[in-house]
């Protein structure tokens, strides 16, 4: 029996079906909208220009679509407002907990890479970010030193009805300054909104928080203003024509603080290897599954404040003059 002959071109072809199907994708891999919480490493995949999800046993999770990354603004220098900014490779290498990193890429892909990255432009959606976790409070470093004045509203007429309407204000206001005196050593010179725990100040203010900017430079200062007063409208009767104010205690105090605000890194370093890895030349790896301990991947700033308090209370009304109306 004759062995048929197969042509050139059906052997191209043949070829051709097996490299592709070797070099395919599962067809059941899932799509992920966005990097799942549990993964702990990525890959890029340079034949299908996809990025490849992977559990902490290796196993494969899906594909993920790629996006913009949620919660930031970029500026164009590279900083970013909100509770959140970019970190560099040179930040996160500072940290203590840094080293689980490179630990956890020689154990499954080796060493001998090329270079190592954070917030590369190829993965925009895979960044790294340093992040404000918690509220911070101050704490005033003596006893405020305050004072207590009385003071008394601009006068206004009676009319002929026998009423007046003043103002009063009621409530506390305070004015604060805070300089930074050491800066973390994550995020250097970005800005970042931090929620601040303030503790009362004598008897003028209660306990309250509030946000605030802070900027991650030495010696850097801010300003923030609190404000819970009220104004209201006070009707009073008395003669007419006479001459009304309101009385009222004006209580003021200055304190002096302390507080720290840490930031703690959190995303993705990636590792571009000279040669290819696990059929992949650039894995990733995410900082929050493999160095568990949020304190090995956080560094703080300090800063300094000088605040200013005032509140206004104890509210009486002062008549003097006017004369009784004429009877009919």
């Amino acid at each position: 029996m004759a062995v048929p002959k197969i042509s050139l071109v059906a052997l191209y072809v043949l070829a051709h079906v097996a490299v592709s199907a070797a070099l395919a994708l599962p067809k059941v891999l899932p799509r992920l909208q966005s990097v799942p919480s549990h993964a702990a490493s990525l890959s890029f995949d340079e034949v299908h220009n996809v990025t490849l999800a992977y559990d902490s046993t290796g196993a494969l999770i899906g594909q993920v679509e790629s996006g913009p990354r949620p919660g930031l603004e970029r500026r164009q220098d590279g900083q970013v407002f909100g509770t959140c900014a970019l970190v560099t490779i040179e930040e996160l290498q500072k940290l203590e907990g840094y080293y689980l990193i490179e630990d956890y890429a020689k154990v499954n892909w080796g060493d001998g890479w090329d270079q190592v990255r954070a917030n590369p432009s190829d993965w925009p959606e895979s960044g790294a970010t340093a992040c404000i976790d918690s509220i911070s409070k101050i704490s005033w470093s003596d006893q405020p030193s305050c004072s207590t004045q009385s003071q008394t509203t601009e006068g206004r007429t009676v009319d002929t009805t026998g009423k007046v309407t003043l103002s009063q204000t009621q409530g506390a206001t305070m004015s604060s300054t805070v300089t930074v005196t050491d800066q973390a050593s994550l995020a250097i010179g970005a800005k970042v909104s931090a929620k601040v725990g303030v503790p009362a100040v004598a008897e003028v203010t209660t306990e309250l928080s509030t946000t605030l900017t802070l900027q991650n430079t030495l010696a850097t200062a801010n300003q923030f203003t609190i404000n819970n007063q009220l104004t209201q409208s006070v009707t009073i009767d008395n003669l007419p024509g006479a001459v009304c104010k309101l009385s009222f205690t004006v209580d003021k105090c200055d304190a002096q603080g302390t507080g720290t605000q840490k930031l703690t890194a959190h995303g993705w370093v990636w590792i571009t290897y000279k040669d290819k890895r696990k059929d992949h030349w650039n894995w990733a790896v995410n900082m929050d599954a493999i160095i568990t301990n949020p304190d090995q991947r956080s560094s703080s700033m300090r800063f300094n404040t000088v605040s200013s308090a005032e509140s206004k209370s104890h509210y009486e009304a002062v008549c003097e003059g006017g004369q009784t109306p004429a009877s009919a």
